[in-house]
């Protein structure tokens, strides 16, 4: 990492799903039965599936709501806090309402956080320094733990995801050495910042005791790395999209977890060994893109060899899957650190050398 500094604003204009160069930035200087019968009528598991999300869904619109109705009108331009004021009450009724269905739910969820992305500050604020090349602390004055992910923004927030390996905290006490086989999984963090300076820890969404269906656990995985996370918005949930080797389920590949909140537990969703057009089972290294449409997108290479990069749209429906890729490029030396971002409508694509 080449030492320096970066300025960045404080606070400015924002708009929905902004933020991806910042991400790309902080990323290369650095996610039973069919049925039920009673009473002789057999329930079908989509409605009961539907009746199980219904409440986790409802908790994550309310702590949505809560955490919104902390922004200070005076701290805006009047033209932007309008739709979100209309936002955030219209919100706040669905929370309320006990007979909302999911696709309310997650539809005003969507409808808040893309208000909250468009306000505009009131004011221009000022620059503080970002300091490359020493080790973060978050606002507690903890260690950062957080490798291989990257920083995605949800509403007006950015949310940095990676992964807490053991050789973290040993690299931390003694960066003489080299811990290149310490890459045992401890954890997922999360932490939230809406300046991109001060960094607050938010909470652990997967650990080794993550739930992985038929008794197994994260903890058993032989790899976790290198992941990003997308908000779905027809389920309303935020998908965390993550490289794994798993032993229980095939060994290589691409692990789905969903959450109801960006900072709340993910739960197991998928496990996708291949991806249509790669070479290879897995992926070599990973992250999420999001267009300007709110399209998501799988940006890797293929695991063995990574000489070849693809661009994969995860499923519109509930971002579980990856569909058929297409390659956009080839490096016969191979490329690691995959990330794309778009500028004045054209795309990048950045990785580099093995």
């Amino acid at each position: 990492m080449r030492k320096g500094s970066t300025l960045m604003r404080t606070s400015g204009k924002t708009s929905k799903r902004a933020g991806l160069i910042a991400a790309a930035v902080l990323f290369m200087a650095a996610i039973a039965p069919g049925g039920i019968a009673a009473a002789a009528t057999t329930i079908p598991r989509a409605n009961l599936q539907s009746a199980a999300d219904g409440p986790v869904m409802d908790r994550g619109l309310k702590s949505l709501v809560t955490e919104y109705r902390t922004r200070p009108a005076v701290r805006y331009t009047g033209d932007s806090w309008a739709p979100f004021a209309k936002a955030l009450n219209s919100a706040a009724g669905v929370a309320a309402d006990t007979s909302a269905t999911p696709p309310e739910v997650a539809a005003a969820k969507t409808a808040l956080m893309t208000a909250a992305g468009n306000l505009v500050a009131a004011d221009e604020g000022t620059f503080q320094t970002i300091t490359n090349d020493t080790f973060w602390n978050d606002t507690s004055g903890n260690p950062i733990y957080s490798q291989g992910g990257g920083v995605f923004k949800f509403g007006d927030t950015y949310y940095w995801y990676g992964v807490h390996y053991t050789g973290a905290e040993l690299y931390r006490a003694d960066p003489t050495r080299k811990y290149d086989g310490d890459v045992s999984f401890v954890s997922i963090p999360v932490y939230s910042s809406r300046d991109l300076v001060h960094w607050t820890f938010e909470n652990n969404v997967a650990t080794r005791s993550t739930s992985l269906g038929g008794g197994a656990t994260l903890g058993q995985a032989g790899w976790v790395g290198r992941l990003g996370v997308s908000y779905n918005e027809n389920t309303g949930k935020y998908v965390l999209v993550v490289q794994a080797y798993l032993p229980s389920k095939g060994g290589d590949g691409v692990l789905f977890l969903q959450g109801d909140s960006p900072t709340g537990a993910f739960g197991y969703g998928y496990f996708q060994t291949q991806i249509v057009n790669s070479p290879t089972t897995g992926t070599g290294d990973q992250t999420v893109f999001t267009d300007d449409d709110g399209k998501d997108y799988l940006i890797f290479s293929n695991r063995e060899g990574r000489s070849r990069a693809f661009v994969g749209r995860l499923r519109e429906s509930d971002s579980l899957r990856v569909e058929p890729a297409a390659q956009i490029g080839y490096n016969a030396a191979g490329r690691e650190g995959n990330a794309m971002f778009k500028l004045d409508g054209t795309y990048y694509h950045a990785a580099s050398d093995l």
